[in-house]
């Protein structure tokens, strides 16, 4: 069974339902298969075959659906790009994919045109509308935009609009290879080098990967799922997930927690996913107290940890069932925490991540590699049909990854005597604000470049409302203000450090120079109060 298979069923099943909403928009399954055919087709005429990648960098559309069904259907690699990075890991990621073709949200239309020149790459460019334009359709679109990005493939300066590649003969019969191990979705995480890593997604992996997510969510026809995390993480999963069971996806293009209100209400959305920040942020929306009642029907989370109290409030107004998923963009959902242990009063449970997901072997491997038992700390490791398959370009890093056929999280922690794992801490020192991953490293590169900067650390400090937020300890004669600068113009915002905190103590090492920095923290939050 192929992904291709699952969403064209529901096309000859119930081709009038909704299968897609943004905005105003709603496309029916018997349109967005449609426009799934002739973009599949553009893409063949544009010259693209099998093996090719697209990138695409643009916030929530419902164009996403369909971009990943063509991909689908003529084996090219879908590579969304995080919207929220700067130009020079837009321009890393271009000049690392090397994608055969470029679709642009308008809005983004400078970041694009910068990255694309810092890369020295040369895709084609197609520039997709949104907002106003989006809901007006092909009119907005009347003719191609000139010299907007500078794009030097393009001699003429001028690129196609989104709506050229839906006017051309629709693709009949898929021409993707029958092979599982063809890439499917390229996915770009940060990595502990600094740079950026692309997490490759097979097909066969896709599939199993909404399979599994089908029958841990109980998907069904009726379903209508919100949308408001990014789709270039994971959690992308969701939307073509629910489409493939029949049922109806909505798409924020941007979460607002005064809009998402909106949007249970108006279209009775029975599923979403949200990390904990984002779920206290609709709590403390005053229009959710208008809300008359809720049609939630299950509640997904992940990146941390749902405190009581917010779980509490949680149930209370949304009346629903949560369920925490462990993983990362290598995995997906490693371990699951279901809802009958979202008791408020066992937090020791909701501290834990769970229990092994459907169809993945989650187990903890100690120092030789070997399997642990019970309640002994080493590396969360899991495997199974939906793991990825390698990092793109980067055959270092997917072999201290990817060992036998186990992937390892990076992770410590253990798993207890009723077989619920748990974290003790992180081996890469990552950091999770607010659902995303930031790591020290990458920060510390950029700092290191200040000229005033003699020496760093960056870590993660505890966080109310983001769970944690990024710090900065240094040495240099420079300002904070200026440090803050500097850091905003090469990193994306989330990265930023907020604390600051200056010494003019060289920072503490062990016997082979490196850093200590459970050190640094521990002194960092007795300075901090």
């Amino acid at each position: 069974m192929k992904y291709i298979d699952l969403f064209r069923g529901g096309a000859h099943q119930t081709p009038d339902a909704p299968a897609v909403s943004c905005g105003s928009r709603t496309l029916s399954f018997r349109d967005s298969h449609d426009r799934a055919a002739k973009l599949a087709g553009s893409l063949l005429a544009l010259g693209l075959e099998a093996g090719d990648r697209i990138c695409v960098l643009a916030w929530n559309e419902l164009e996403l659906i369909e971009i990943q069904v063509a991909c689908m259907r003529t084996g090219i690699a879908l590579v969304p790009i995080n919207a929220r990075l700067p130009v020079p890991e837009v321009a890393f990621i271009l000049a690392d994919i090397q994608p055969g073709l470029l679709i642009v949200a308008d809005d983004l239309r400078d970041l694009a045109r910068d990255a694309v020149k810092e890369s020295a790459t040369t895709p084609k460019i197609v520039e997709l509308p949104t907002g106003e334009k989006q809901e007006l359709g092909s009119q907005a679109e009347a003719a191609p935009s000139k010299g907007t990005l500078g794009n030097e493939n393009a001699t003429t300066g001028v690129f196609e609009t989104y709506s050229s590649l839906l006017d051309g003969d629709p693709l009949q019969a898929d021409v993707a290879p029958n092979s599982g191990d063809l890439p499917s979705l390229i996915l770009y995480t940060s990595g502990t080098t600094g740079r950026p890593k692309g997490a490759i997604i097979s097909r066969a992996a896709l599939t199993a990967r909404m399979m599994a997510t089908a029958l841990e969510m109980g998907f069904t026809p009726e379903d209508v799922w919100l949308q408001a995390q990014p789709m270039f993480h994971i959690g992308s999963i969701f939307p073509y997930t629910t489409i493939a069971r029949g049922g109806h996806a909505v798409m924020q293009r941007r979460f607002d927690p005064k809009e998402y209100v909106e949007l249970v209400q108006k279209h009775s959305c029975t599923a979403s996913s949200m990390v904990p920040t984002m779920i206290s942020m609709v709590l403390d929306e005053p229009t959710i107290a208008n809300m008359k009642s809720s049609t939630m029907r299950i509640m997904c989370y992940g990146g941390a940890p749902i405190v009581p109290d917010v779980l509490r409030r949680a149930l209370d107004v949304f009346g629903c069932e949560f369920e925490q998923w462990y993983g990362q963009t290598e995995l997906s959902g490693a371990t699951v925490l279901r809802p009958s242990d979202h008791d408020p009063n066992q937090p020791e449970k909701l501290n834990s991540l769970g229990v092994p997901f459907f169809g993945y072997e989650t187990v903890i491997i100690g120092d030789d590699g070997n399997a642990l038992p019970r309640n002994q700390v080493g590396e969360i490791a899991s495997r199974g049909p939906a793991a990825f398959s390698g990092y793109w370009n980067r055959p270092d890093a997917t072999a201290s990854t990817i060992v036998g056929d186990w992937v390892l999280t990076g992770d410590i922690g253990y798993q207890d005597d009723q077989g619920y794992f748990h974290i003790v801490d992180r081996r890469n020192d990552m950091v999770i604000s607010g659902g995303e991953n930031v790591y020290p490293l990458e920060i510390e590169r950029v700092l290191y470049e200040h000229p005033a900067i003699v020496e760093c650390a960056v870590f993660g400090i505890p966080h109310e409302k983001w769970g944690e937020q990024v710090a900065a300890v240094f040495i240099g004669d420079v300002s904070e203000a200026e440090l803050t600068a500097w850091a905003r113009e090469r990193l994306a915002g989330y990265k930023v450090p907020r604390v600051w905190l200056e010494t003019s103590t060289p920072l503490p090492r062990n016997a082979v120079g490196k850093i200590q920095k459970h050190v640094i923290k521990a002194e960092a939050l007795e300075r901090l109060g």
